[in-house]
């Protein structure tokens, strides 16, 4: 089917003006006004990065009530252009989301930590190429691993392990496994090497690169968090990582680690009856996971 060409369609310019003019001069939206964002939102996906800007920008980090609003705004926004299969613009000012994303981690507070977290989770699909990398990688692996794996609050502990789970990933671990792929705990290496006996089949990071850039990024990811992982369970966290491990959270490695492991196991039994197409399961309390899957 052929896109419609809305800049033509007789009085949508004018009626765009006229909403765009209520959304940054209104406080509070109505919930019809919001269904009308998201309508514009699939005759213009570029839209995304007014509505994320203003909204981040009027949004005081100290008010939860104001950080809750907007993030079930944006939550709603991503999720309309995923549900109908568009994908974030070239234009997507990833940048700029990864910073408020930054700023409302990097305020602790829980509450808000873990609605940014589930936000997310539920809308990890729809990131890819450098927006992907920015925020998985360059965001909540880089700076924000050992602060969110190890969080002294149950909620944002365990939704971020889900999100190490389920949503880092965009193929599934046992494929990637399957094709033999081994990736260096060195982030920044360019290279990729696939097991084989004569080591020649390599990856690099060129964008004429002949493999899947989001396989890619998963080896990337992949290779990174195991090397975390590994930190943790050896307690040899190295000079380079030092600086952003907090050692007041140290106590909860234990039981960071025992919770990360049960989550494991549940992707474990959720890929054995996985099959293409199929949505990736909810957010689950770790206290509730933890009776199915290690019954006392």
């Amino acid at each position: 089917q052929s896109k419609i060409n809305w800049k033509y369609v007789p009085g949508y310019t004018k009626y765009l003006s006229a909403f765009l003019f209520r959304f940054v001069t209104e406080n509070i939206y109505s919930k019809n006004f919001m269904e009308g964002s998201c309508a514009l939102l699939l005759t213009d996906p570029k839209l995304i990065n007014l509505y994320i800007k203003h909204s981040f920008t009027k949004t005081s980090v100290y008010n939860l009530i104001a950080i809750g609003s907007t993030l079930q705004n944006v939550d709603m926004w991503l999720t309309q252009l995923s549900n109908n299969n568009v994908d974030l613009s070239d234009e997507f000012d990833y940048n700029f989301f990864c910073k408020g994303i930054d700023i409302i981690l990097s305020a602790e507070h829980h509450q808000a930590m873990s609605r940014c977290l589930a936000l997310i989770y539920n809308n990890a699909s729809i990131f890819k190429g450098d927006a992907r990398k920015a925020l998985f990688i360059d965001l909540l692996l880089h700076k924000y691993f050992f602060i969110l794996f190890l969080h002294w609050e149950t909620t944002v502990r365990n939704t971020y392990h889900q999100i190490l789970v389920f949503k880092m990933l965009k193929n599934r671990k046992s494929a990637l496994k399957n094709q033999g792929f081994l990736c260096s705990p060195e982030i920044n290496s360019p290279t990729i090497q696939r097991n084989n006996k004569n080591n020649n089949n390599k990856l690099n990071l060129h964008p004429d690169n002949e493999e899947d850039p989001e396989t890619i990024i998963d080896v990337i990811v992949y290779g990174k968090l195991e090397s975390f992982i590994t930190m943790l369970e050896s307690q040899n966290i190295s000079d380079h990582e030092r600086f952003n491990f907090p050692r007041n959270l140290e106590v909860y490695t234990k039981r960071s680690l025992a919770e990360y492991k049960t989550y494991l196991k549940w992707y474990s039994m959720w890929e054995v009856q996985y099959t293409e197409g199929d949505p990736y399961p909810k957010l689950i309390q770790y206290t509730i996971l933890d009776q199915q899957i290690n019954p006392k």
